[in-house]
């Protein structure tokens, strides 16, 4: 992917590329694939810099739930799974339409 794309399209990409109908994913999920080789630079370049790493993350999550042709909230809408930081946190739950 070029670096001169935007998160939300890398964001689409990843969910389309490695997802299919019913398959669910977390949050963390596409922020890791964002940390990759692939989509890294997009994923520098989009910290804004007055954000801190949680509130990122959070935007993440916010532009995941735009992409509601490809996404819905999973009926159990958090699980726990592991941060950047090694912590066991909440986390929304998604379902690929």
């Amino acid at each position: 992917m070029e670096s001169n794309k935007d998160i939300s399209s890398a964001i689409k990409e990843i969910i389309e590329s490695n997802f299919i109908k019913d398959d669910y994913f977390d949050s963390h999920t596409i922020i890791n694939f964002l940390q990759k080789k692939e989509y890294h630079q997009i994923y520098l370049e989009n910290f804004p810099k007055e954000y801190d790493v949680k509130t990122y993350h959070s935007q993440i999550a916010k532009e995941i739930r735009k992409c509601s042709d490809l996404v819905e909230e999973a009926k159990i809408k958090e699980i726990k799974t592991f941060t950047i930081y090694d912590e066991l946190n909440p986390n929304h739950l998604w379902k690929r339409k």
